[in-house]
């Protein structure tokens, strides 16, 4: 499959549903709807890094994780495709280590300040299709540590409330939204990308979180 870079065009722009919380006086996605920001804001929590380590968030939302993550010291840099979600982001007085901008990860030319010792995408992959997921994981390679580590948390295999909608042929949804790969597939993707995993927790039947690092 061709790459379609352009995220806005192609895949799911989350524009529209920031702009309603937005007007609703909301502060970002609801984290009861998501499984793997519960468990990714309760494991920043426990981290400690060493005070020098740099950390970038790809699809950042509301800002809840950056926020978090900000506590421990480090300096964060946080993107995300939807520009109404940055401004929520940037009304919560980020601290001085924090900064939120809007960026396509996708074509974004550079990144504020790489390489980063970590790398941190939840729920982003599943909205990217095909080949272009690929693209995506390298690209993220490109901007880590030669001993950084990258942390994706993303839905593998078909959840009960998208099965009707799932075509079994493409593994994408009736809207071209959604790309439903299964961990065969996936660590076939990681692998090209030249990647491994060095750690991976299972949160329910098809939420998943993996910590991954660079091949030489």
């Amino acid at each position: 499959m061709a790459r379609k870079k352009d995220q806005k065009r192609y895949y799911y722009d989350h524009e529209p549903y920031y702009a309603k919380i937005c007007c609703e006086g909301g502060t970002g996605w609801p984290i009861e709807s998501d499984v793997s920001q519960r468990f990714l804001l309760k494991w920043a929590r426990e981290q400690i890094f060493p005070e020098y380590a740099t950390i970038l968030e790809v699809g950042c939302g509301g800002g809840e994780l950056a926020i978090e993550l900000a506590k421990r010291g480090v300096k964060v840099e946080a993107c995300d495709l939807s520009e109404t979600a940055i401004r929520i982001c940037q009304s919560k007085n980020p601290p001085e280590n924090l900064a939120f901008f809007a960026a396509n990860a996708m074509t974004h030319k550079g990144y504020p300040n790489p390489p980063y010792d970590w790398i941190i995408a939840n729920q982003v992959l599943q909205s990217i299709i095909g080949g272009d997921r690929v693209f995506l994981l390298k690209r993220m390679r490109e901007n880590l540590t030669t001993t950084g580590t990258i942390v994706v948390a993303t839905m593998l295999g078909v959840p009960e409330k998208f099965k009707e909608e799932f075509n079994p042929i493409t593994f994408v949804n009736k809207t071209n939204t959604r790309f439903f790969a299964d961990l065969r597939m996936f660590a076939k993707e990681i692998a090209e990308a030249r990647l491994r995993v060095t750690r991976h927790i299972k949160i329910d039947d098809h939420y998943r979180i993996f910590f991954l690092e660079r091949l030489p």
